[in-house]
């Protein structure tokens, strides 16, 4: 699989391909170090220890979110975690602890600040300040997204469609069922209070009978932190939304993720229930 890394600044989006084998996590590593056995990694692990979820967590929305901080300047960590809706309590916590062993051992050693990306958990600890949201503003959503100004992308190296031919007409209804979906995801997730959907959309019969060579249904999870206000979550979604469309061209899965908010598309189911 090939993650791509997504500089957003502005307008523009620049794109850094970033290799990576199907096991490994998506992650992105700080350039600052600290020393082994400092203060900073003192805070770093006394912060996320097993009991993070626990301690710092969110249980007013429902979600399995935590953030928090630890230490006195300049050697304070801040640390944000998120599950996926569908996670209980047990796979996110171990699905953080795993976040934090790989990225402090393996895919990010000594790095003062790290993002990791799991299927069912996303961990950001750092030495800026990720919690405060004030410092972002409200409109500025690669900031408050957490990983600014990163996200990740998987859709252009995914395999495209069995029998997609952009010069047939079911192909162009599948394009327009695709758009559809990825604008009903984001409302879906906006409707509800812990800011998560997954879902699955079937064709309509008339759009299906011209697709007979093509999947007629979508699987899709859209995802906001309980921690970002709706306008801010709408931008972040939306925003990957017109991604995932620009980027679609037939390809048959795709993640667009960043730390706060997150979009998954396949034609495979990948979430539990529904």
């Amino acid at each position: 699989m090939i993650l791509t890394v997504l500089l957003i600044l502005g307008c523009c989006f620049f794109f850094l391909p970033m290799p990576m084998v199907a096991a490994q996590p998506g992650m992105i590593c700080g350039s600052s170090k600290y020393t082994a056995n400092s203060i900073y990694q003192s805070n770093l692990d006394s912060l996320l220890s097993s009991s993070f979820l626990v301690v710092s967590g969110d249980s007013s929305s429902g979600a399995l979110f935590a953030k928090g901080s630890r230490g006195a300047a300049p050697d304070t960590v801040y640390a944000v975690a998120l599950c996926r809706g569908d996670a209980n309590a047990s796979a996110c916590s171990g699905c953080v602890d795993a976040a934090y062993a790989a990225a402090t051992a393996r895919l990010c050693p000594l790095s003062k600040d790290a993002a990791v990306f799991y299927d069912e958990c996303a961990l950001r600890f750092s030495d800026e300040d990720i919690l405060n949201m004030d410092a972002f503003g409200r409109v500025n959503t690669s900031a408050a997204v957490g990983v600014a100004p990163l996200v990740l992308m998987n859709i252009t190296s995914e395999p495209m469609l069995s029998g997609w031919n952009t010069n047939i007409q079911g192909t162009k209804n599948f394009t327009q069922f695709f758009i559809k979906t990825m604008n009903y995801i984001v409302a879906q997730a906006l409707s509800t209070t812990k800011h998560y959907a997954a879902i699955r959309v079937d064709m309509d019969d008339a759009d299906a009978s011209n697709t007979v060579t093509l999947p007629r249904r979508l699987f899709c999870l859209a995802q906001c932190a309980p921690d970002l206000v709706e306008d801010i979550c709408y931008n972040c979604l939306q925003n990957f939304s017109d991604l995932a469309t620009a980027n679609f061209a037939g390809r048959q899965g795709g993640r667009i993720l960043a730390l706060r908010c997150n979009l998954r598309y396949d034609t495979d189911k990948f979430f539990a229930g529904g």
